[in-house]
């Protein structure tokens, strides 16, 4: 709570740069979704995920607008609902991309530097009411063993597009799955069936 009124603080103080409802839209909403973007982390994991499960290896580094928003419309989650980034700040192309998107964009803030601590940014994304992540950082592997550990769902960390369709599709959303997939070498079962995004 208090990260998020920082982040309004940090906002208001743009109010005579910003016309007034897209202020009133960029405001941190009690509902809110997180992205964590990380550039580097994790590229060898995501190439053997790719390798055995079909895991979109750039889908978790570029975050595509039409990713985010067939995760979060159907959880009504792009309506007045703010969508955060916590980042490291190395890619800001990600985050200019999903700044401009028409239906993401109005509700989407990366959490300046200034105000992001490890402790905020961990229970920004515990506290969520969707988390959406990068399978191959231990940070977003944190943070959603914690949100399993409270007994909290709608964790997204692995996604590939379907072959015939070309729509994005979440698989290994259970807590066992997750556990599971991030052991590789050990691996015998067969990936979790694919839940596919209308």
């Amino acid at each position: 709570q208090q990260q998020q009124q920082q982040l309004n603080n940090n906002n208001n103080s743009n109010n005579n740069e910003d016309d007034v409802n897209t202020e009133q839209q960029r405001k941190i909403t009690q509902k809110y979704s997180i992205i964590h973007s990380r550039s580097f982390e994790g590229k060898r994991f995501l190439e053997e995920a790719h390798r055995h499960y079909g895991v979109d290896a750039r889908a978790s580094i570029d975050y595509p607008p039409d990713l985010i928003a067939s995760i979060l419309t159907p959880l009504g989650m792009t309506n007045n609902s703010t969508v955060l980034m916590i980042t490291d700040g190395q890619n800001t192309r990600v985050i200019d991309r999903l700044s401009a998107d028409p239906a993401i964009g109005p509700y989407f803030r990366a959490v300046p530097q200034e105000v992001s601590t490890v402790a905020g940014d961990i229970m920004l994304g515990m506290l969520s009411d969707v988390f959406i992540g990068n399978p191959a950082s231990s940070f977003s592997q944190y943070i959603a063993m914690a949100r399993y550990a409270l007994g909290l769902g709608r964790s997204f960390l692995y996604v590939r597009r379907d072959a015939l369709s070309g729509k994005w599709e979440t698989f290994c959303d259970d807590e066992s799955c997750f556990y599971q997939l991030h052991d590789l070498e050990a691996q015998t079962h067969q990936p979790a069936a694919p839940k596919t995004i209308p």
